[in-house]
């Protein structure tokens, strides 16, 4: 998700620079598919809280949303995948096939409190791979985001917590 974030960013600051050079007051509109893109990160990371408090997929992302809590699939049957799983699929758009891994239950992080809680699915129709990180949610993550000492990390600086989530992540998912 961060990286889709850091390509959008790029584009618009790359669309506002074009704009002033032309001596364009504002950035031409999104593509439709630049904006279908935006939304698929969206979907990404607002899926990455639910099921936190009894939080339920809206209304609007289809019948899979609706019964990806109680576990049905809309035909009465219970789905094999934990719900979390599935409410994070159901609002991002994927399927339980696509899991290739996944933590993200709160009680598993005392296990390792220091590493976030994510998921990679396998994106088949545009040959991607997801990997969805959440970010500050618990108590565990905001005991990371007190570790704020600067890091040399990347040829420059950067936060030690998510350096240190960012090591732990690379360790449990490489390979």
């Amino acid at each position: 998700l961060a990286l889709l974030a850091v390509y959008h960013t790029h584009l618009a600051n790359a669309r506002c620079r074009e704009a002033l050079a032309t001596g364009a007051h504002k950035p031409p509109p999104w593509t439709r598919s630049e904006g279908e893109e935006a939304l698929r990160f969206c979907r990404w990371a607002h899926a990455m809280y639910l099921n936190r408090f009894g939080q339920r997929p809206p209304s609007g992302s289809g019948a899979t949303a609706a019964a990806a809590l109680t576990g049905e699939d809309g035909g009465g049957a219970v789905c094999s995948t934990d719900p979390r799983e599935r409410a994070v699929l159901a609002m991002a758009g994927a399927e339980s096939s696509d899991i290739v891994a996944s933590e993200l239950c709160d009680t598993a992080q005392a296990q390792d409190p220091l590493c976030p809680r994510y998921i990679i699915t396998a994106d088949h129709d545009r040959q991607e791979v997801v990997f969805a990180v959440r970010g500050t949610q618990s108590l565990s993550d905001a005991m990371v985001d007190l570790i704020g000492d600067p890091v040399p990390f990347a040829g420059g600086m950067a936060h030690a917590g998510i350096v240190d989530g960012a090591r732990r992540l690379h360790a449990k998912t490489a390979g």
